[in-house]
């Protein structure tokens, strides 16, 4: 099973609905164009359809020789990004055994490694690796009493209202977060806005759960299944009266928890890359991940 966030539908169609991937389709599979920056942001994808399979079929192997060769034939060098190992050593042998005039080398960037999380670890917080975030969620409770909740949000009618609250708490973290000339923060604002769009919401299967302390709201994370053992957390924000007291702490072992109860399959949450931000990956770093998935880039040269 593959958990990599770039095979996860609903950031597909974030990234879509902003002009940042574009699809073709060849003899019914498609094909993905990532337009971003810098030579592991900017390129293909592996095929959408291939992102959970253990191994690609031969007609899909097929089909895959049949778009390279497309590629080719207009003299363009296409540059694979973000693959996992699997899928870079599917399209190797692809390449050497139908176009042996070609080659292509392998590179990766930290910044681009999924962290992957044990769903009963976040829940539990057990041992000496998690001392740190029991005492953040034991400041929580010293500070809120019993003047707190945590809410789970699926699609469900009755929950249309509450995304009101996701936005509320992101307009408030919005305030005293400089996002000027911050690519990052911007798109993600835009795919944060799509997500909030009820039928949306509901279409992709987003999962949300809402932290509320004296009444107001004022933590959240959303996420989507990457497959049923998967759940892969798109946003999460905190306002900071509520992050300076532990917050984040307890909305993450909430929402572990509230997963464990409603999806006892689901084994392990994806929180994505650091992109190389310090401060992004030392808070990622923390929660102790169960593993990584390192990701690839390169480009298709001729020997």
């Amino acid at each position: 099973m593959i958990f990599s966030c770039d095979v996860n539908a609903a950031n597909n169609y974030f990234l879509k609905t902003q002009g940042k991937i574009l699809e073709k389709e060849v003899n019914g599979f498609i094909f993905r164009e990532y337009i971003g920056n810098g030579k592991n942001r900017n390129g293909w994808l592996f095929p959408k359809e291939y992102g959970n399979l253990s191994a690609l079929s031969q007609e899909a192997i097929t089909q895959l020789k049949i778009y390279l060769q497309s590629l080719l034939n207009i003299d363009f060098h296409p540059n694979f990004i973000l693959l996992t190992e699997e899928q870079k050593e599917t399209l190797s042998s692809c390449i050497n055994e139908n176009f042996p005039e070609y080659k292509i080398s392998f590179e990766s960037d930290e910044g681009d490694s999924d962290y992957i999380y044990s769903v009963e670890k976040m829940s539990a917080l057990p041992g000496k690796d998690f001392q740190k975030k029991r005492n953040h969620v034991s400041r929580f409770l010293r500070t809120y009493g019993n003047n707190w909740k945590f809410v789970l949000v699926d699609g469900s009618p009755e929950n249309e209202s509450k995304l009101k609250d996701f936005q509320k708490i992101y307009l408030q973290w919005k305030e005293n977060h400089n996002q000027e000339n911050d690519d990052f923060l911007t798109s993600e604002e835009k795919s944060f806005n799509i997500s909030i769009d009820w039928n949306t919401f509901v279409e992709l299967n987003l999962i949300g759960g809402i932290l509320f302390t004296n009444g107001k709201p004022g933590a959240f994370l959303l996420a989507s299944f990457t497959g049923p053992e998967c759940l892969n957390i798109h946003f999460e924000k905190c306002v900071d009266e509520v992050a300076d007291n532990g917050g984040l702490a307890v909305l993450n072992q909430q929402f572990a928890k509230s997963v464990q109860e409603r999806f006892p399959q689901c084994k392990y949450l994806n929180r994505e890359e650091d992109l190389n931000i310090p401060g992004l990956r030392k808070s990622k770093l923390s929660y102790k991940p169960e593993f990584m998935i390192k990701k690839y880039f390169g480009e298709m040269k001729t020997k």
